[in-house]
């Protein structure tokens, strides 16, 4: 998935490393030039649980990198979405 992505003018890093002095997360899909990253969500993340885990681990990285976009694909449901749609 992330190749396409690619081919469409993006250079998404696959799991690139994101760590600070409290912790170390791996994205799926970094593009440093564009500021974008990518989370691929299987049907493992559609537990109450892991949701929430999700969610958390989604404002750390948002709070550290400070994306333009931070897509998140539903393979489950094959949609994408820009989860800082709306945000200030």
């Amino acid at each position: 998935m992330i190749n396409c992505w690619n081919k469409l003018g993006f250079s998404f890093e696959v799991n690139y490393k994101l760590h600070t002095n409290d912790f170390l997360y791996f994205l799926d899909g970094y593009d440093k030039k564009h500021n974008v990253v990518l989370e691929y969500d299987s049907k493992y993340h559609n537990t109450t649980r892991n949701v929430k885990k999700d969610l958390i681990r989604q404002n750390k990285i948002i709070n550290i990198l400070k994306p333009n976009k931070f897509w998140r694909y539903d393979a489950v449901n094959k949609q994408c979405k820009n989860v800082l749609e709306g945000v200030m």
